[in-house]
């Protein structure tokens, strides 16, 4: 199957969509006052994409001191998830 000129410029446009979007929420969580010093701890939650760059910068604020990657790995898995939402066909 082959794109027509029209579609590819639409998937490319959703993709440089989503891109800014990504750029955007790595910039709110890593560049927050919160996360000066404690880049390891920033990194974690900004890939829980479960969490909102907002919600990432409240639980960034309020983390505890943590130095080990396993230390920050536990209490970043220890937030909980959002329930999942079952799509029914």
């Amino acid at each position: 199957m082959m794109l027509s000129d029209f579609e590819q410029a639409v998937l490319a446009d959703e993709m440089m969509d989503r891109r800014a979007q990504h750029e955007a929420r790595r910039k709110t969580v890593l560049g927050a006052p919160e996360a000066q010093g404690r880049d390891l701890v920033a990194f974690a939650l900004l890939i829980r994409f479960d969490l909102s760059a907002e919600d990432a910068v409240l639980y960034l604020r309020e983390a505890p001191t943590l130095l080990t990657v396993a230390e920050v790995s536990a209490w970043v898995e220890a937030i909980p998830r959002p329930p999942v939402v079952e799509t029914l066909q």
